[in-house]
């Protein structure tokens, strides 16, 4: 097969399959195929595909390829002293699937319409700001919300107001980058929807995410000189955030007050599954895990299993997570795994700043360290469309080093 024709297949197939991920609530919708869910099936074999189609195209291991087969080593290893290795091996599948397979591929088919593709990307994010600012307006839900929660609490394609929220802290220094690069009015739109899309998720985490984010992306830049061209940008954010909360109803406000009051750090608000107190109660019982299985963990995937028997007075049962990913690896994979996690990923961050002259570059590289600034506070690593697009722009930024070494070379 002709190669342009081949970078054409995987380039459209790829950009398929990413609108199905963030556009499909597959982690809501209980559709299961000998009982494993229907959506494993259809990322798995378009992943496979893609998977064939790029070592088709260029048959060679990159210094990245070997940074990724070293981190699936690392997970790998959770394997040993997991308490339930059928389990883990189920979730280490998924975890390649929607991760480490997906860093690979976008990785190779990046310098393939790189501008274009992030332009798209952009386009299938802001419809995902736009179904759920859809729902928060209008009350309208694309399928049945659960009983007892308010129309203010966004869903959108994502399923919760967290990783939705977090999803969109990836690609909003994106939306700046658009503004700065396109002429036409439209530019304003994945901007607009998907700042607003974060404020109305009322998710705290991500709002420091996103205050992280703006600094990083204006910190050290040959264009902050243009101060007037920036200023405009932060004046627009201002008014921005200025209008959501103008727009508020009554009943968001009384929300808001509540989920922002200073009495939550009191013990009388210790139902409250976000307070300080639980939070650090949460990760006391982590610790507890952690004590007993340092080194691999108790296999990835298998915090949930062992929550109810470490936990310590004073978290919820129900809610079997410590709201932190860092957290929850050091349980689920150990010392080692997070190790080889923490050592990997900075390694590639460390390279992705080092280039940050290249706008679109500090643009990848401000979304991933919101989100991974995120990932202190809760734990979204695991929702398919977050992992998937963490990962596809990891692989995205590590491909575009190539394309500005050869740039800065001449």
């Amino acid at each position: 097969m002709n190669t342009n024709k081949l970078n054409y297949l995987i380039f459209y197939l790829f950009i398929f399959l990413f609108f199905v991920v963030s556009l499909v609530p597959f982690q809501i919708l209980d559709i299961r195929f000998l009982n494993f869910p229907f959506h494993y099936y259809f990322i798995g074999i378009f992943v496979f595909l893609l998977l064939i189609l790029s070592i088709i195209q260029s048959f060679y291991i990159s210094t990245f390829d070997k940074w990724i087969i070293f981190v699936i080593l690392g997970f790998s290893l959770s394997l040993i002293s997991s308490i339930n290795r059928i389990h883990t091996i189920r979730v280490l599948s998924g975890f390649l699937l929607k991760g480490i397979c997906i860093a690979y591929i976008t990785e190779r088919i990046s310098h393939y319409k790189s501008e274009s593709a992030i332009k798209i990307l952009l386009i299938c994010a802001s419809l995902v700001a736009s179904f759920g600012l859809t729902e928060y307006f209008f009350k309208w839900d694309l399928y049945p919300r659960p009983r007892n929660w308010p129309y203010f609490m966004i869903r959108s394609t994502i399923g919760n107001p967290l990783p939705f929220a977090a999803y969109l802290v990836l690609f909003f220094p994106l939306s700046v980058w658009y503004l700065e690069n396109e002429r036409k009015i439209i530019k304003y739109l994945p901007f607009l929807l998907i700042t607003f899309a974060i404020i109305f998720s009322f998710s705290r985490s991500s709002w420091i995410s996103l205050f992280c984010v703006i600094i990083i992306f204006y910190s050290d830049r040959q264009n902050l000189k243009n101060v007037k061209k920036n200023i405009r940008y932060i004046i627009i954010l201002i008014i921005v955030i200025f209008a959501s909360f103008v727009l508020m109803t009554k009943p968001v406000k009384e929300y808001f007050n509540y989920k922002f009051n200073v009495k939550m750090f009191n013990s009388a608000y210790l139902g409250n599954r976000l307070s300080f107190r639980h939070r650090l109660k949460s990760y006391k019982t982590t610790l507890n895990i952690i004590k007993d299985y340092p080194f691999f963990g108790v296999g990835l995937g298998n915090y949930p299993k062992i929550h109810e028997k470490y936990m310590v007075e004073g978290v919820r049962r129900d809610i079997k997570t410590p709201d932190n990913m860092y957290l929850r690896l050091l349980c689920d994979i150990g010392i080692v795994g997070t190790t080889v996690f923490f050592i990997s990923i900075g390694y590639w961050m460390l390279q992705l700043w080092k280039s940050r002259n290249n706008i679109l570059i500090l643009a990848i590289f401000s979304g991933l360290a919101g989100f991974l600034i995120n990932q202190t506070m809760a734990d979204l690593m695991l929702w398919t469309a977050p992992q998937f697009a963490f990962w596809m722009l990891l692989g995205y930024g590590v491909g575009n080093l190539k394309e500005n070494e050869l740039k800065n070379s001449f």
